[in-house]
């Protein structure tokens, strides 16, 4: 199984629905899938295309872990939500730019994205949670939007190549280790 089309009669993809399918290179989504649940495409190693469908509103926990050769991905405008562990070891993925419609990026959503480069964050995101960019070993700058308020402990943990980082004023904590072992910031 290399490639799916998904006929427009569905509405959501459940979870699991295409765990572990290591050889899927391609999938085409309908505009009339609305929820797409947890580790649905977990660990399609060899996935490096996938249309999101434009009313999604979640991406859910794991939903594209380990999808190592994952390079670049749109989340349409509609998602709020990145749960945690969405893209955990997407270690392919290079750049990533996030829609002033998500608030919410929990624990560990780019953990392990090794060959992550560019991100463009959402100007309404309010915290950056635990391990999100934990272990972005490529990654060498990032903006913090002005509506963030907090880093949480260990967000940017093991950012080797991290150079520069722009905070806003609006900030007002971060925790202990939030750039634990960047070594070169």
């Amino acid at each position: 199984l290399t490639k799916i089309i998904i006929p427009s009669s569905v509405t959501k993809i459940g979870h699991y629905a295409f765990f572990l399918c290591k050889s899927l290179v391609e999938i085409n989504i309908p505009a009339s899938v609305t929820i797409i649940e947890s580790n649905a495409f977990c660990e399609c190693k060899s996935l490096k295309k996938i249309n999101l469908p434009p009313f999604l509103k979640v991406l859910s926990e794991s939903i594209f872990e380990s999808c190592e050769s994952l390079e670049e991905i749109e989340i349409p405008p509609s998602v709020n939500k990145i749960q945690h562990r969405a893209f955990l070891s997407c270690s392919s993925l290079t750049h990533i730019k996030i829609p002033p419609s998500v608030t919410i990026i929990e624990y560990g959503a780019f953990d392990s994205c090794k060959s992550l480069l560019h991100v463009e964050l959402s100007s309404s995101l309010k915290i950056i949670e635990e391990y999100v960019f934990g272990g972005c070993k490529n990654l060498e700058q990032i903006e913090i939007p002005s509506s963030v308020t907090e880093i949480k402990a260990r967000a940017f943990f093991c950012c080797t190549s991290l150079k520069h980082v722009v905070l806003p004023p609006s900030l007002k904590n971060i925790d202990p280790n939030a750039f634990e072992n960047c070594f070169s910031l």
